[in-house]
């Protein structure tokens, strides 16, 4: 059997696995770019339930507009781990549901600008990475103490080195096809400012083709902390008529592709805008502590 390859989820193991991912991304489809943002959330009697910010694209979405919601534990040095995508319509919860569920949220607290969407679970697919090298137990969660944790926006110049320092193996490709956001986790390597990944014929392909797409990558711990870097901007497939130089530089990259499999067709994103965030730990006046307030 090849190592490493793909197994699917069925939909029971998904629904297992899902609430034990430290952190959630939901996708939301807008006329120029579908966003990726990590969010709060939390599964709640088999329901999926998220946070998004004030004056976010999630924040500014009608209710029974379709979402995807992604989650995944990966363990790039054992070639392991795994993906759930969720889609479904998003409504408004109650003011009294809200006040229950909220303290179930996690990795960050909830604001009181917060707004809360329940998302139905049409549809929820999952694929496993399998390696045949000894990995941690799927659904194993370390316990953790959780910092208070504060968010800041970053800078294209901030955002970048973080990437380039090459600590991340996997980002999340999104795009739009009839009006409804996918989202695809892959390998990538930077050419300069620009996201590189190969893939084979199929929904990626067909759909990003000289089209605009969202390119996210992220490291962010089960404790909140960490950074996401998100790159907005056009794709377009290398081909045998693109300059040599180009070629030769893709070429010269270190494009993984795990799971295995063959991935024959390069893609390049140039972006048009990067944006970022990171979420620190910061010290907490004892008075805001025991009022149990967010810091952020």
């Amino acid at each position: 059997m090849e190592f490493p390859h793909l197994e699917r989820l069925t939909a029971a193991e998904c629904r297992r696995l899902l609430p034990t991912a430290p952190v959630g991304r939901l996708a939301v489809p807008t006329p120029n770019f579908t966003t990726l943002e990590p969010v709060a959330f939390a599964v709640v009697e088999g329901e999926l339930v998220v946070a998004v910010r004030a004056g976010s694209a999630g924040d500014a979405i009608a209710p029974g507009t379709v979402v995807a919601f992604e989650a995944d534990v990966l363990d790039p040095a054992n070639r392991g781990g795994w993906s759930i995508v969720v889609k479904g319509p998003v409504e408004d919860l109650d003011a009294d549901v809200v006040a229950l569920v909220r303290p179930s949220l996690a990795p960050w607290p909830v604001a009181t600008t917060d707004r809360l969407l329940l998302i139905r679970s049409e549809r929820i697919t999952g694929q496993r990475v399998v390696s045949g090298l000894p990995t941690l137990p799927a659904d194993q969660v370390a316990p953790l103490d959780i910092p208070v944790v504060a968010r800041r926006t970053l800078s294209a110049g901030e955002a970048l080195p973080l990437l380039q320092r090459g600590g991340e193996q996997v980002g999340r490709l999104v795009i739009t096809l009839a009006g409804e956001p996918y989202i695809f986790p892959l390998n990538y390597a930077l050419d300069g400012d620009a996201v590189v990944f190969r893939t084979q014929v199929g929904t990626k392909l067909s759909g990003i083709t000289r089209s605009m797409a969202t390119f996210e990558v992220d490291h962010i711990d089960s404790s909140g902390q960490g950074w996401a870097v998100s790159f907005e901007g056009l794709a377009q497939e290398v081909i045998d008529a693109d300059p040599p130089e180009l070629r030769a530089r893709i070429e010269a990259l270190a494009l993984d592709t795990w799971p295995g499999g063959d991935r024959p067709n390069v893609v390049r994103i140039t972006p048009y805008a990067v944006r970022g965030t990171a979420w620190t730990a910061i010290e907490v006046p004892a008075a805001v502590e025991a009022a149990g307030l967010p810091a952020a």
